[in-house]
């Protein structure tokens, strides 16, 4: 099995309610917004879910730009509710004949909303009783539904259908719509509201091109800004596919921005002073010894390089990448031998705590019988043993530290950070891969 050592770049419709609000609304938007400019309102957004949006796309207009639908829902069928099949998505106006029984809050029954159109009838059926239900269905009104059409014979029914206010026309609501990760307390219409009122704003923006134009011609991309308008209006599931022009426009930008945050971070790590660790195997060279097994050519080959990288003023910053049981992990735990031996710390931090767990019961095994004391710092552990902990790292009485992201939290301290090992470096953020470069001891920032 392979496995080599690499430098880190080679990886890598709601409508105003009032003439003020109208004029406010128009106001608001009439000043074009910059994509990077944080948001405080938007227009189609109550007060209520405005924070829900920040918490789940990001507080920029550009956050919600890039919240991009994970699939569609095709709502365009619009047959006769005689016509309608069983186990299909349709969009129905259906005309309101009665409630029963009539809906409060406590009711344990289902609420059933009878209607019909001129071929047949149809049953609303809502699990939960409510008032508002017969508020916005009222008897001998034509109202717009849509949903998954279920039953049996001329019974047919939809369970929980969605509800179309008085001012949706059938064409604005039978059609293709793009469904998004959300969170709780918001659907997809009111998300779908807040990113077409974002490309609203867009619109009259001088929207930035920030790919070099002859790659865009090569490849004949479209711009980003018509990317995301096509992404977030699919008309059906090609759309959303990874090979449509416009996902790949957008997946170049993602891939961009990935690499340029990842120079900045080198070229940052770079610009700092490092600790050079001085040649002093005799723990390493026992932790060799208790090993049922030699190191491979390319083990040794890769230590070599990161030895070399380790004895420099300059801040490493590598990657070592191989098949599963190529022995990374071993390559790892040698590196940090060493720097333990020159009197720093070391770290190592993995995604989940499953692994984290494992990484130290083997790191025990190893290292306990040289002397090396070996810590674990999990997100489960109780708050108050969390803190002594802490303080233990911090004042030095733990020389390997092992973790998941509860080691890059901001009240993390070490004594001196010497050397930060990343498992499976690809499922952190760039943010958070940095945040342990900035642990620097007497300005000496530490190897990664």
């Amino acid at each position: 099995m392979e496995l080599r050592i690499a430098t880190h770049m080679e990886i890598e419709n709601k409508k105003p309610t009032s003439t003020a609000n109208a004029a406010n609304t128009a106001k608001k938007r009439s000043k074009s917004v910059h994509p990077t400019n944080t948001y405080t309102f938007i227009p189609t957004i109550s007060k209520t879910q405005l924070p829900l949006i920040q918490k789940l796309c990001g507080e920029r207009w550009i956050d919600i730009a890039f919240h991009l639908p994970s699939g569609v829902l095709d709502r365009s069928q619009t047959p006769t509710v005689n016509e309608a099949n069983i186990g299909e998505i349709v969009t129905l106006q259906v005309k309101v004949i009665k409630h029963r029984p009539k809906p409060y809050a406590k009711h344990r029954r289902p609420h059933i909303v009878e209607t019909m159109d001129d071929t047949g009838s149809l049953q609303l059926i809502f699990f939960r009783s409510q008032p508002w239900l017969e508020k916005s269905m009222p008897t001998g009104e034509t109202i717009l539904v849509s949903g998954k059409l279920e039953g049996s014979g001329k019974t047919k029914k939809i369970i929980h259908p969605t509800l179309w206010g008085k001012d949706r026309d059938l064409g604005d609501v039978a059609k293709v719509w793009p469904m998004y990760p959300l969170t709780a307390g918001l659907n997809h219409l009111q998300l779908k509201r807040a990113v077409d009122e974002t490309l609203e704003q867009f619109s009259s923006t001088n929207f930035p091109e920030w790919l070099p134009q002859k790659f865009v011609k090569k490849h004949k991309l479209p711009s980003l800004f018509n990317s995301l308008i096509k992404t977030h209006n699919p008309l059906g599931e090609k759309d959303l596919h990874p090979n449509n022009p416009a996902r790949t426009r957008l997946a170049c930008d993602e891939i961009f921005a990935h690499q340029l945050a990842l120079r900045h971070a080198r070229q940052t790590v770079r610009l700092q002073s490092g600790i050079p660790h001085e040649n002093d195997d005799e723990k390493r060279q026992k932790f060799f010894s208790s090993l049922d097994f030699s190191l491979t050519g390319d083990q040794q080959n890769s230590l070599a390089e990161i030895d070399e990288d380790l004895s420099t003023p300059a801040p490493m910053l590598r990657l070592v990448q191989g098949d599963v049981g190529s022995g990374k992990t071993v390559v790892a735990v040698a590196a940090l031998l060493r720097v333990i031996e020159n009197g720093a710390q070391g770290v190592m931090m993995a995604p989940t705590e499953i692994l984290a767990r494992q990484h130290y019961e083997n790191a025990k095994k190893w290292l306990k019988p040289l002397g090396i004391t070996v810590a674990l710092l999990v997100g489960s552990i109780p708050a108050a043993q969390k803190k002594k902990l802490k303080q233990h790292i911090r004042e030095g009485f733990a020389d390997l530290i092992i973790g998941t992201h509860a080691i890059v939290q901001d009240d993390m301290k070490f004594n001196k950070l010497g050397l930060a090992v990343i498992d499976e470096q690809h499922r952190f953020g760039v943010k958070e891969r940095t945040h342990l470069a900035s642990h620097a001891t007497g300005g000496q920032a530490p190897d990664i």
